[in-house]
């Protein structure tokens, strides 16, 4: 399997949105892959954030109102995410946080031999530490309940698994009932529906398309660079023996230290 898009989504988010033009760049240049912002949004907030195609492809969804609990934590966000993979059927689509960039090309390595029509979960063991009572929610099989990041499969191989409605309004509103599945949800302000949904959907579709990289706690966490500190060694940043950078927020308030890092990117 290789990676043709790496997505990310936003909305008009001051926290979030200076990520795009320096992050797209490096994902672009660095690991040959097409950046793909999902924005949701109208048109006029799009404009006024000054995202840059120069590195990469922006795609608006219209908000759907009566879905959003909390604008500053909308799971709805979260969600576009997935269903954007729609748009790219036959393309090898990866889902990550718009602050998250890989600082080496292990995950892509780590996928190379795997055939495309499967489903890939990247962080599958990221949730294995934790509980029914630290989660709020209770997995439809035991095991199911996985980060939205770094899932990767093509595009018609998303819509296979979640089975997404014809236009984007649809598909949220449809989401939107399964909240009185989990009510811990209600306290979130439905924040996590996005996974909650997602790990549901899994465990009930063809597990024998589904392949895991159970190498969260083992390859991955003890090689993040983790915000609020940012914390590293500018050789192993060089060389590569950091997994990602997990990045402090927002990008406008922390420009100089990310700027600093990123220059160092082997």
């Amino acid at each position: 399997m290789k990676v043709d898009r790496v997505l990310m989504s936003l909305n008009n988010n001051s926290k979030y949105a200076g990520f795009w033009n320096a992050f797209s760049k490096v994902w672009k240049n660095k690991y040959n892959v097409l950046p793909t912002l999902i924005f949701l949004g109208s048109q006029k907030e799009l404009r006024s954030l000054d995202l840059s195609e120069d590195y990469g492809e922006i795609y608006r969804f219209n908000e759907v109102p009566d879905v959003i609990v909390k604008r500053e934590l909308d799971w709805s966000v979260t969600w576009v995410l997935y269903y954007a993979t729609s748009l790219f059927p036959d393309d090898v689509c990866m889902t990550t946080g718009i602050d998250q960039l890989l600082l080496s090309s292990d995950y892509f390595d780590w996928i190379s031999d795997i055939k495309e029509d499967k489903y890939v979960i990247g962080f599958a063991d990221a949730y294995k530490n934790y509980n029914t009572n630290s989660l709020g929610y209770s997995p439809a099989k035991l095991g199911f309940f996985f980060p939205t990041s770094h899932h990767a499969a093509k595009g018609k191989t998303f819509c296979e698994a979640y089975k997404f409605e014809k236009t984007w309004e649809e598909e949220a509103r449809k989401v939107f009932k399964n909240r009185a599945d989990h009510p811990v949800l209600k306290r979130q302000k439905c924040w996590g529906l996005d996974e909650t949904y997602s790990s549901t959907m899994l465990a009930n579709w063809d597990t024998d398309k589904i392949v895991r990289i159970n190498k969260f706690w083992t390859h991955i966490k003890p090689r993040r660079i983790e915000r609020p500190h940012m914390v590293y060694e500018i050789d192993k940043l060089k060389n590569g023996e950091y997994f990602e950078l997990h990045s402090s927020r927002p990008y406008k308030q922390f420009k100089k230290e990310i700027d600093e890092l990123l220059k160092h990117l082997g």
